[in-house]
């Protein structure tokens, strides 16, 4: 299940963590500072924010034009509608290799994490830090067929029009539309 927080749900065994002190178990109260004091151990422990990979894939379209990868979520927080493909960092996972991983596991793409590049970044008010990365474009005619998966019922091109899940990711769009696409430069592996 997921808990509604702002404007992002994030998944109910993420939140749960939240709720009691690890120490000895003792709930804490519902409005817990950062960092949470334990009325009974006296424990700190300190909530951070929660990194999401999300990958700007371009496509050069045969009519001269550029688009960029979205998928139709299915099964998750706004099924049916179109995002970016993205997911939670794994742990000891790099950005660049959990968006290669989440570009393959929803869109189908096969992308070296070696050729990702930071485009931007974002906090949201639920803890949760987006990191947008951007991967080199590639021609629509060598796209891999897309299967439907669990996460993903349909893989599209999409444009600065096109309604996105999440307003974040409509902003994005828009700066790489705009032609404000930040470096290309590949983030390098000390900066996990």
């Amino acid at each position: 299940g997921y808990i509604q927080r702002g404007t992002c749900s994030l998944p109910e065994e993420i939140m749960k963590e939240f709720l009691h002190c690890p120490y000895c178990g003792t709930r804490y109260r519902e409005r817990e500072t950062n960092p949470s004091r334990c009325t009974s151990c006296h424990s700190e422990t300190w909530r951070n924010p929660i990194p999401v990979a999300v990958i700007l894939q371009p496509i050069f379209l045969p009519d001269q034009r550029i688009g960029l990868i979205g998928i139709r979520r299915r099964n998750t927080v706004q099924s049916g509608m179109i995002s970016l493909p993205g997911g939670f960092v794994n742990f000891g996972e790099t950005c660049q290799e959990a968006a290669a991983r989440e570009a393959r596991e929803e869109a189908n793409l096969s992308i070296d994490p070696s050729r990702i590049g930071l485009f931007d970044t974002a906090n949201t008010d639920d803890g949760i830090i987006l990191i947008f990365s951007i991967a080199p474009p590639l021609h629509e005619k060598d796209l891999m067929d897309f299967v439907p998966n669990f996460e993903a019922s349909e893989r599209l091109i999409i444009n600065v029009q096109t309604p996105l899940a999440w307003p974040i990711h409509q902003r994005v769009c828009r700066l790489f539309f705009e032609g404000r696409t930040g470096a290309l430069l590949p983030l390098q592996g000390e900066h996990r």
